[in-house]
């Protein structure tokens, strides 16, 4: 009897351990992985299409070709080339095709001295580039693998070996156009992207060709080109195509795409961060799932708990309050202020000051509030545009300031502007209540590029150096188990 009993109890434990085992690789292949291998050599190829022409950020000002490739040249201030003749550029082109129509662009405008490599014989078309202050090398550039001992031999040179060799440190434009091998069109890029070398150019004009639907061939361009964005921090801002066709998935066969790039402008600028995988819904909000999943958490120690009115606790970064803890101000923007928030909260040693601006409605971005006027005893009323609150109260002062944020939907315009702003270069914490994964029900864009937007602005905050402490539905429901219309607290504390 006892033997059945303890046979009994071990078949549980096995029936349990292989149901939690598979509830554990459920929950792994659920997991958000942007780099995954497609099922076929199509869903690769539509992976590739959606990328290529999905824009990162936006060139207001760009020079263009003339000819098919339609390169373009961002020239915008800051960002692009300057075209000032009095100021030294540096272009290296690798492989141009035989028009050297973009190296005839730059050269007349932007004044800039190029270094074109070929890998055939010279052309007398390329001998006459030599009028417009540009050196030709006749060369084989080749990727910078570490496995290939052979890669600076005879006639074979790096773009790594070639900076070395000529003392380049910095080079304001890269034209990756053609190789003796098609297979190092994306090699000597994604090698560039993985020692580092990137970070010495300030523009980058791509390539891409497919003769034929190979999988391999296409995974292997995706996965570069999300390197360049993920690691170098290289945006896309233009792609053309060397015929319209191309830009349907069916027809990808013999096709030229020609990419532009551009250095990450820095989070006071919005870059519409690549689609999730393939763009689709599902993986844009596996990815959002994905991010909001990755909190540094705080332990209740590290953390001093506020009550601004009966509804709203704030939990703030004691780290961040007690650096200065004599001058602390908590701004908050909120529709509809239920109960009366406190005009100051203390707790420990810290204390705080409490500003809460109502946005008026029918006034876009215009701001009520309330201070107290010392001559009159009494409340007095103002209305601020958002520029006005920003310089009045974030950068007046030295103090340490946290945000909080709570206008629902209209959260997500609210943040971009202030991120527009560069102000919360100023803040201390920002706590953002919003719905994450809700589309608006009369909006004009597809649920994805909404999401995708979402995301892009949760990177961008995080951009400003500020660490994910807290992520959770005020439903209380759970990251997997959540509606999408749930608002989300998200809770950000300055690194």
């Amino acid at each position: 009897m006892l033997s059945r009993r303890k046979k009994t109890v071990v078949t549980i434990l096995l029936v349990c351990t292989v149901l939690y085992a598979a509830v554990q690789v459920m929950h792994y292949q659920e997991e958000y992985s942007p780099l995954q291998v497609l099922a076929s050599a199509e869903s690769e190829a539509q992976r590739l299409l959606k990328f290529l022409t999905s824009y990162h950020y936006q060139c207001n000002n760009t020079l263009h070709s003339t000819n098919i490739s339609d390169w373009a040249v961002c020239v915008e201030q800051d960002v692009g080339i300057n075209p000032d003749p009095n100021l030294p550029k540096l272009a290296y082109s690798i492989g141009p095709l035989p028009d050297y129509s973009f190296e005839a662009l730059i050269s007349r405008n932007l004044s800039i001295r190029q270094l074109v490599f070929l890998h055939d014989a010279p052309s007398m078309t390329a001998h006459a580039l030599q009028q417009l202050n540009t050196t030709v090398y006749h060369t084989v550039i080749v990727p910078n693998d570490p496995a290939d001992f052979g890669r600076n031999s005879y006639d074979m040179q790096t773009v790594n070996s070639i900076m070395s060799k000529l003392g380049h440190r910095h080079v304001d434009i890269l034209k990756l156009e053609s190789f003796q091998d098609i297979s190092h069109s994306y090699e000597v890029l994604y090698f560039m992207v993985k020692d580092g070398i990137l970070s010495r150019f300030q523009q980058l004009h791509i390539t891409l060709e497919i003769d034929k639907i190979d999988e391999y061939y296409l995974y292997s361009w995706y996965k570069t080109l999300y390197t360049l964005f993920h690691s170098a921090g290289f945006r896309l801002y233009h792609t053309s195509a060397s015929s319209n066709l191309c830009l349907q998935v069916t027809m990808m066969e013999s096709c030229r795409y020609f990419m532009s790039w551009v250095r990450n402008p820095g989070p006071r600028t919005f870059v519409l961060y690549p689609p999730a995988v393939d763009g689709s819904e599902e993986f844009e909000v596996q990815r959002l799932e994905d991010l909001l999943d990755r909190v540094v958490e705080q332990s209740s120690d590290d953390v001093i708990p506020v009550s601004l009115s009966s509804t709203v606790t704030l939990r703030l970064a004691r780290r961040v309050v007690m650096t200065r803890s004599d001058n602390c101000r908590i701004l908050v923007f909120k529709f509809d202020i239920g109960s009366k928030m406190a005009e100051e909260v203390s707790a420990l040693h810290v204390k705080c000051s409490v500003v809460v601006f109502n946005p008026v409605r029918n006034r876009q971005y215009i701001y009520d509030f309330s201070s107290f006027n010392m001559r009159s005893s009494s409340l007095q009323s103002e209305s601020l545009s958002l520029s006005d609150v920003i310089s009045r109260f974030l950068l007046t002062e030295q103090q340490t300031n946290i945000v909080y944020i709570d206008l629902g939907q209209s959260g997500w315009t609210f943040l971009s502007l202030f991120l527009d702003s560069g102000a919360l270069q100023k803040v201390d914490q920002l706590i953002l209540v919003a719905p994450v994964f809700l589309v608006p029900m009369h909006s004009s864009r597809q649920p994805a590029a909404v999401l995708r937007q979402h995301y892009s602005e949760l990177q961008r905050v995080m951009a400003f150096q500020m660490t994910l402490s807290e992520s959770s539905t005020l439903a209380q429901g759970s990251l997997r188990f959540h509606s999408a219309g749930d608002l989300w607290w998200l809770n950000f504390v300055k690194k």
